[in-house]
């Protein structure tokens, strides 16, 4: 019987560290997403400087429509940091979700492990039990000759 639930709870204990990783390589996964996203906001943070100190080394008579397009290309820059900057946020809360699903598989395998561990140390105690009484049934019959009466 002990057997069986020992035997019940490695499967269980394979199957969750199959999902454990399954986590970690989602966690890395989204670590190289986040790698990904850093270097996007940094590029567009260096292409808003660009545009800005474009705009700001006009010098002579610049026409409005150049003016107002040096503007744009600002703003568009401005747009891109601003969404790279949320994808990057949404990334690291993805990140930090994923985090916690793996802290809490980690956990469940420790219990599983412990419990596992107090099975087979009940298993062990049984078996010696077992075999002690087996081995008092011998040296008795050995000796006397006779069956050990259960009273």
């Amino acid at each position: 019987m002990i057997r069986q639930r020992i035997a019940r709870f490695e499967r269980i204990y394979r199957a969750r560290e199959a999902e454990l990783d399954q986590r970690m390589t989602e966690l890395a996964r989204r670590r190289a997403e986040e790698d990904a996203h850093r270097r996007r906001l940094e590029a567009a943070r260096e292409m808003r400087h660009r545009a800005e100190a474009d705009f700001m080394s006009l010098c002579g008579t610049v026409s409005a429509r150049d003016m107002w397009m040096m503007r744009s290309s600002i703003d568009l820059a401005a747009q891109e940091v601003e969404s790279a900057g949320s994808d990057l946020s949404r990334c690291m809360e993805e990140i930090e979700r994923t985090m916690e699903a793996v802290t809490e598989s980690h956990r469940d395998l420790k219990v599983l492990e412990s419990f596992m561990g107090r099975l087979r140390s009940r298993l062990a105690a049984e078996e010696s039990r077992v075999e002690q009484s087996m081995l008092d049934e011998m040296a008795l019959r050995l000796r006397g000759g006779g069956v050990l009466d259960e009273a």
